[in-house]
């Protein structure tokens, strides 16, 4: 018996499919045994692959040291590499300053801390100076607060940055905040000062909820790195690490992923977003000097190229050079 048309077109759909399910084994069978138990690997097909394409490739999962054990990354959990260590400390008895991280900030020739600052205690008065490594001292200062226009009673603390503006023509590489009951060092972060590129990376918005999804994190990386990000800073406040800690450590050793410490001493309700402000403005001064472009977003937000770009870096030269033509400060403007 002659198989009718829509019995040929059942068949070639049955050959096809058994085709590929023969395909997907051989590739999931080549992935070493130490990467299939770290979940390294999964064949998915997201809204960003189906949009864009997929750009995983094999080139990204080929050397077996990065994850069974014999790479150089040692052992002793996140962070590692180039990742900070600092730590939120309160200032004060009364947890009126909660400070976090020191920066140089070259275009104004000062000193820049990072931190919160209680709403509800705002009114104390709590006198803090800036020490430095030959002696020298001077009284720490308000800049700026980054508060939310839109008032919000739970929100405790606000972000703010303070200024120690007494250092000499060299920059100095800690300084220690002094108050009358605690005091702080602080090692002064700049991601190779000097050395700007015209490359672009990306703040993420610290990891929280226990944050569990490594085929989103690994999605994320791979496409902002198919489309020309050269960095992304994470930050992890709360993550499932038997999930998540191989993946950081995979990129970490390639020097794509820097991974910072966000633990919140107080109750994550009492600032925005577990301290996303605070957040954006320790990333912004710790890369500034090395990037020239910065982008804050979301794991679950990609930044797509328009006008037939294929990399975020040839878009965002296109878009200053309008500035530049247009004088539109609002054209390829941070």
């Amino acid at each position: 018996m002659i198989p009718s048309v829509n019995g040929k077109l059942a068949l070639i759909a049955l050959l096809t499919t058994v085709t590929v399910l023969l395909y997907l084994t051989f590739r999931f069978h080549r992935v070493t045994p130490s990467l299939k138990k770290k979940n390294i690997l999964r064949v998915s097909i997201s809204n960003h692959e189906r949009a864009y394409g997929s750009v995983f490739s094999d080139d990204y999962y080929t050397s077996q040291s990065d994850f069974d054990g014999t790479s150089d990354i040692t052992k002793q959990g996140i962070p590692r590499k180039d990742s900070s260590v600092e730590q939120f400390k309160f200032l004060d008895h009364e947890e009126t300053l909660l400070v976090y991280s020191a920066h140089y900030d070259p275009r104004v020739h000062l000193i820049k801390i990072v931190g919160f600052k209680s709403k509800v205690s705002i009114a104390t008065d709590v006198s803090v100076s800036c020490r430095y490594e030959d002696g020298s001292k001077c009284p720490m200062r308000d800049l700026h607060n980054v508060s939310l226009i839109e008032y919000r009673p739970k929100i405790l603390y606000d972000t703010w940055v303070w200024v120690c503006d007494c250092i000499n023509e060299r920059p100095p590489s800690t300084v220690t905040l002094v108050s009358e009951h605690n005091s702080i060092p602080l090692r002064i972060r700049n991601y190779e000062p000097g050395k700007t590129s015209n490359d672009a990376m990306i703040c993420v918005r610290p990891l929280t909820s226990n944050y569990n999804d490594s085929y989103q994190l690994k999605e994320f990386i791979e496409v902002n790195r198919a489309l020309g990000v050269e960095k992304i800073a994470l930050y992890l406040n709360s993550i499932n690490s038997a999930v998540i800690e191989p993946v950081l450590e995979h990129y970490q050793h390639q020097g794509i992923v820097d991974v910072h410490q966000w633990k919140l001493p107080v109750d994550e309700d009492s600032v925005h977003v577990t301290g996303q402000k605070t957040h954006n403005q320790h990333c912004f001064y710790t890369y500034m000097t090395a990037y020239k472009w910065i982008a804050f977003i979301d794991l679950d937000e990609i930044v797509v190229p328009s006008h037939n770009f294929t990399s975020l870096i040839d878009m965002l030269k296109h878009a200053e050079s309008i500035h530049k033509e247009t004088k539109n400060s609002q054209v390829g403007k941070y």
